[in-house]
Parts: C-alpha cells; structure tokens; sequence
C-alpha cells in the first residue's frame, strides 16, 4: 500500500499519512500545471506503478495538479482510493472513486 501525490510540497505536514503507507510521489520535482501536456504525461508516467487495489491518491496539494492526476487515474482504472483531507478530524478520510 502506497499514496500516491503529485509532487513534492513543503508546506504540507505528511506525518499523518504515514499511517496509510509509503509516499511515493509522481513527480519528485515541482510541476508547471500551465503546461498541460507537459504534467498529463508526467501524470502518465508517474502512475505506472499504481495499484488502483492497495494504493491510495492523495488529494493534497496544487488544485491543478491533483485534478490531473486524478483525471488520469479514471481514465485508466474502473475503480480507484482517494485520501481527501478532513480538516474536522485533522485526518485523512479515504473514498472510493468508480465509474458510473
């Protein structure tokens, strides 16, 4: 089980995740979501690895960003876990993506 972000950002505390499993980021530098076709195939590339079955995406970080790598994750898998944060809890909360 692994989360999956889009890119590396200091300004968020990921210590919280770890209880979810390893980061693994898409992209280890930070991406220019303005070049579009640049981050989708970054995107791409980035999630080769998911496993739509143990691996989480998590929903923090660039709005652009994220919305392209979720973007990419429905277009290529039927069903797929997302952590969203919980600002209520100070926790994660994982949904369930699928298609309808």
């Amino acid at each position: 089980m692994r989360i999956f972000l889009a890119e590396p950002n200091p300004r968020y505390d990921l210590k919280i995740l770890e209880a979810h499993g390893p980061i693994k980021y898409v992209s280890i530098n930070t991406i220019n979501p303005f070049n579009i076709e640049s981050c989708l195939t970054i995107m791409q590339q980035g999630l080769k690895t998911f496993d739509p079955a143990t691996d989480y995406i998590c929903m923090t970080g660039n709005l652009q960003t994220v919305a392209f790598m979720v973007m990419i994750a429905y277009s290529l898998f039927d069903t797929f876990r997302v952590l969203v944060f919980d600002a209520r809890t100070s926790n994660y909360k994982e949904r369930v993506i699928f298609h309808v």
